[in-house]
């Protein structure tokens, strides 16, 4: 037996080796649907967003981030499950690229597959997060007030509106 073991070692390895790879690539492969970055030159801080989905799995990822040099790092990172983007509609920087405005069509994956629609404003001077769809997203559902607290419409069109100036 030790010699069978030795005389394909290397094959094992390699074997091993295109496993884990695989596994690994399944696991954490995926592709970037849409992102942007800003540049400051004067202060030199970078920004921007990053949208990626899984290769294999029916999940978004959303990454805002900002960074100062290399001593600051500001990372916030959304993982939406049973969500995909189905189509970027609109995206574009506001208020002198100092927010940025994303529209998608969501693609919600379970037993009946859905689309609906996303808006999203992300502030970078005030650090606020503007959302407005069907689904949770990052709001809690209450049973007792349903969606009745969240954003409506009129009043994202309204921070779109005073954003666009």
């Amino acid at each position: 037996m030790p010699r069978i073991v030795k005389q394909y070692l290397k094959y094992f390895l390699i074997i091993g080796l295109v496993l884990g790879a695989t596994f690994l690539f399944i696991w954490w492969g995926r592709y970037t649907v849409t992102s942007e970055k800003k540049y400051a030159s004067f202060s030199g801080v970078s920004y921007g967003y990053q949208i990626e989905q899984y290769y294999f799995w029916n999940t978004t990822r959303i990454t805002i981030w900002n960074r100062r040099g290399l001593s600051y790092q500001l990372d916030a990172v959304y993982e939406f499950g049973k969500l995909t983007v189905d189509k970027v509609v609109e995206e574009k920087w506001l208020k002198d690229d100092l927010a940025i405005y994303l529209n998608l069509e969501i693609k919600y994956h379970d037993s009946v597959v859905s689309v609906h629609p996303a808006k999203f404003i992300y502030d970078f001077h005030r650090g606020e997060l503007h959302t407005s769809s069907e689904f949770t997203l990052w709001r809690i559902w209450n049973e007792k007030d349903k969606p009745d607290g969240w954003m409506a419409e009129r009043e994202f069109d309204a921070v779109l509106k005073s954003l666009s100036r």
